[in-house]
């Protein structure tokens, strides 16, 4: 029953975002990025009253410093290497999957910044560790080597659910699984982090770290990408 209550508030909460973002399109509110941002506070609100509507305190879905000085030791040891190594690699993706990449178009990029530098750990942390991990954690136990089945179940979902990018045709299939294992080594960390601190705060700054830089990246690629064609036609 526990599982069940869990998985319809989680359900419930990508319904209603989903909904939110329909609304905003049909108001005419075309930019992906400025509809994440409204959306945004609306998202993390209802994460904490779903963590409220579920058996679990708020200090075990991670409202509190927990362990600062893990917190520090997993950012620059996992967090901080992952994400150079992914952006060194986006550098190398070929210029047609740089162009076939929606969420790097021609919208206002510094709101896009704003929303992976700033906005993206606490909207999706909130929810997959704060309220998804968070609950699993109290009702399954068990684990592997020292990483706790609800950790693995939890980047499980996370990575899973990327899917919805596919429908949206935001990405294509090929390239959802092309960029499985590396969204779920990452959710993995983000993941062992709030295992190992108790605290949602570290994977809040490891997740915005992640995608800013990433995305950083991308958004360099692509300006770079769009200059040498103005240069060629000219």
């Amino acid at each position: 029953m526990e599982y069940l209550l869990v998985g319809l508030l989680f359900i419930a909460h990508l319904a209603l975002i989903k909904g939110i973002g329909k609304i905003q399109k049909i108001l005419g509110v075309k930019s992906t990025f400025k509809r994440l941002t409204i959306s945004a506070p609306i998202s993390i609100s209802l994460s904490i009253i779903l963590i409220y509507l579920t058996d679990i305190s708020f200090s075990t879905a991670g409202f509190l410093i927990g362990d600062p000085l893990s917190g520090i030791f997993y950012i620059l040891i996992l967090g901080v290497p992952i994400t150079l190594l992914l952006s060194l690699s986006f550098l190398k993706i070929p210029e047609e999957e740089v162009e076939n990449i929606i969420t790097i178009g021609d919208e206002n990029p510094k709101l896009q910044l704003f929303y992976t530098w700033v906005l993206v750990g606490p909207v999706e942390e909130f929810l997959y560790r704060g309220f998804l991990q968070a609950n699993l954690s109290t009702i399954m136990s068990g684990q592997i080597f020292t990483i706790s089945y609800s950790t693995i179940i939890a980047s499980l979902i996370f990575t899973s659910i990327h899917l919805v990018n596919v429908a949206a045709k935001e990405e294509s299939i090929s390239q959802f699984i092309k960029q499985f294992p590396v969204r779920f080594i990452v959710a993995m960390i983000l993941g062992y982090t709030f295992q190992v601190t108790g605290s949602i705060i570290y994977p809040i700054i490891i997740h915005n770290i992640f995608d800013g830089s990433n995305f950083s990246v991308l958004f360099y690629r692509k300006k770079k990408s769009k200059q040498q064609s103005h240069s060629i036609h000219q």
